[in-house]
């Protein structure tokens, strides 16, 4: 009788652990990238290029038409991938006239996998337009 009332308890123990366990975690396989995108207000001229400084000194450089494996330039944006300063000097070279603009990046962490699902990445979007750099 105290084995059969052990083995009632055993397995009353192990139903009531089994319904309290968390689901699974599921992810899907989205990839992303951390980077900073330069969305222009204006449709960008032929030909121009740009540096984009840190605060602690780190650069990245392109050209558009795009010439650099570090950027891609669009019609209206040119996302930097692996650049996530906190601070941002942007130069814009037209010609022989560089316009430059400071900008504080507004970061957002993305999971596009799920909340807890690799990978994250940081992005960020600063809005420039073209008559407003001096």
């Amino acid at each position: 009788m105290k084995r059969i009332k052990l083995m009632v308890a055993l397995g009353f123990s192990f139903v009531l652990i089994a319904c309290h366990q968390s689901p699974p975690k599921v992810c899907t396989l989205i990839g992303c990238e951390s980077g900073l995108k330069l969305a222009f207000k204006e449709a960008v001229p032929e030909r121009f290029s740009f540096t984009l400084t840190a605060s602690d000194g780190e650069t990245r450089q392109g050209e558009c038409p795009s010439r650099t494996e570090d950027s891609s330039c669009l019609e209206k944006e040119i996302f930097v991938s692996q650049f996530t300063p906190d601070q941002v000097n942007l130069s814009l070279t037209l010609g022989e006239q560089t316009l430059t603009q400071s900008f504080t990046p507004d970061y957002t962490l993305l999971r596009p996998n799920g909340p807890d699902c690799d990978p994250e990445c940081r992005q960020a979007t600063i809005t420039v337009a073209w008559g407003a750099i001096a």
